[in-house]
């Protein structure tokens, strides 16, 4: 909401600044990729199979994992695109989703990963396998663990702002 309240950024400067690429991929690309490798070995393990193992595509742990990957990073999108909608204000504040195209596409993306992971031409077609629930306790924490942390950022860049203090945001530069 604050957004048309700033002045406009200069001609010369880039919509896609260094420090606004370097945060999406080495931030929150790590992040993201974190959580996918983390719900894959979660799953594996808790499935029995041991490092060292040879592990076949055909089998249906392997599936499991493939789409434990697969949520963990679709999960992480969906945390992702609530995070980008502001780049000052909560998402909270703003609404998480009001913003009904944004809505349509994290239903959208939920419904395909669903349809992927839990029907069987979806698992058939990806290579994917029905996940018990427990494989959903690395993702989920993790990408409300990614929301929470960019939240704390924008409070502590509101909080510098009101102070008169500089502040260096991936959108500022």
């Amino acid at each position: 909401d604050d957004v048309m309240a700033m002045p406009p950024r200069p001609r010369t400067e880039r919509l896609l600044s260094r420090r606004l690429l370097l945060s999406s991929y080495l931030l929150w690309g790590i992040l993201e990729s974190a959580a996918g490798f983390a719900a894959y070995g979660f799953v594996l393990l808790g499935g029995g199979w041991r490092p060292g193992e040879v592990l076949e595509p055909t089998q249906p742990l392997y599936g499991q994992a493939v789409a434990a990957f697969f949520g963990a990073i679709v999960l992480g999108q969906v945390a992702n695109v609530l995070i980008w909608r502001t780049t000052r204000q909560s998402v909270f504040a703003k609404g998480l989703l009001a913003n009904r195209a944004v809505a349509a596409g994290i239903l959208a993306e939920l419904a395909l990963l669903w349809g992927i992971v839990e029907t069987s031409p979806g698992q058939a077609l990806f290579g994917t396998a029905a996940l018990p629930p427990t494989a959903w306790l690395v993702p989920i924490p993790l990408a409300l663990g990614m929301l929470g942390l960019a939240e704390l950022g924008k409070a502590i860049r509101r909080r510098r702002r009101a102070r008169g203090q500089p502040v260096q945001s991936p959108a500022d530069e």
